[in-house]
């Protein structure tokens, strides 16, 4: 891990001018190829739940409904599923200047042209912003992943300056900002709270004793309640029995199981997902791990490869079948 404190590493302005141009270039491509309407799956389901500042299926994404209600009020010359499908668009572009600063950052103790440095970055955001899934969920809002990628990015870039700062004047505004906005992502998707490990493992390394503060610990708890709190929105709303209003969480157990997914019937996590759940479950198995592992490379392969394996078998077949 690259030192923080070193000087010709972490004191250099990070290249907001050029990450901007990235986000702009993600946001171009994206535009040009936007879905005119509504698409599969979950697309019209959320698309009317931003319309109608209704609540979709559990647990709601209270915050993805907020944000992009008020996006569709914005008077942008499209009809409204449009306008929702360039919501998904900017969030991701938005993520993709992001990746570039951080991948930019982290390359400073490698590359030691700037020029060629923020080349690779660049190519680097490209890439990631060109992958089938992220190309896919940025050209039609099917769900509500791309806010929480653009959280992800946020908070990664936010933990990356709050190291960069000199020991003598490191501030806990930082930390208490990150944990407001993984608590603020978590009622978008819980997708989102995937950075907090990275995070917490990037402080230890860095300054440990940052996480036991009692100035940090009491922001960091204030700032998660007013975070959480967006789920009150659930009930608030579902008493005004909004045209969408899956769950009708109009009571404090209604609402815990919209926030449970209880309707989906979730297995443990201690399950094979392999089998049925119950009393004849295996559990997880040396086997279970191995294919699960097999399927991150097949879902690597959809993202770089998805029409190279028509031909394909074994596997990596199914991919063509998809």
């Amino acid at each position: 891990m690259p030192d923080p404190q070193t000087p010709d590493v972490a004191a250099e302005r990070p290249p907001y001018l050029l990450a901007s141009l990235v986000a702009l270039g993600a946001l171009t491509l994206y535009a040009l190829t936007l879905a005119p309407t509504t698409q599969y799956w979950d697309a019209s389901e959320y698309i009317t739940a931003a319309h109608a500042l209704g609540i979709p299926h559990p647990p709601g994404n209270p915050l993805f409904v907020i944000l992009a209600h008020a996006w569709g009020l914005l008077p942008l010359g499209a009809d409204y599923a449009r306008r929702i499908n360039l919501f998904a668009a900017v969030t991701s572009a938005a993520s993709a200047g992001l990746w570039f600063l951080i991948g930019e950052r982290w390359l400073r103790a490698i590359v030691a042209s700037a020029t060629r440095r923020r080349i690779v970055a660049a190519a680097g955001a490209v890439v990631g912003a060109t992958t089938f899934t992220v190309w896919n969920q940025s050209v039609v809002n099917e769900k509500v992943y791309t806010p929480s990628v653009l959280t992800i990015a946020l908070v990664l870039w936010l933990v990356v300056r709050w190291a960069d700062q000199p020991a003598s004047t490191r501030r806990d505004h930082y930390l208490v900002l990150i944990a407001y906005l993984l608590a603020l992502t978590a009622t978008n998707h819980l997708m989102g709270v995937l950075a907090a490990p990275a995070v917490i493992v990037y402080v230890l390394c860095t300054e440990p004793r940052a996480l036991l503060r009692p100035r940090f610990l009491i922001g960091a708890a204030l700032v998660v309640a007013v975070g959480t709190s967006v789920n009150l929105f659930i009930p608030i709303r579902a008493h005004l029995d909004p045209y969408l209003n899956q769950g009708e969480a109009t009571t404090w157990p209604a609402l815990k199981a919209v926030l449970a997914r209880e309707q989906f019937g979730k297995p443990s996590v201690f399950d094979n997902p392999m089998y049925p759940p119950g009393p004849d479950n295996p559990g997880h198995t040396l086997v279970m791990y191995g294919q699960q592992l097999l399927n991150y490379v097949q879902y690597f392969t959809w993202q770089f490869g998805r029409d190279f394996c028509l031909g394909c078998s074994g596997p990596l077949r199914s991919c063509s079948e998809s």
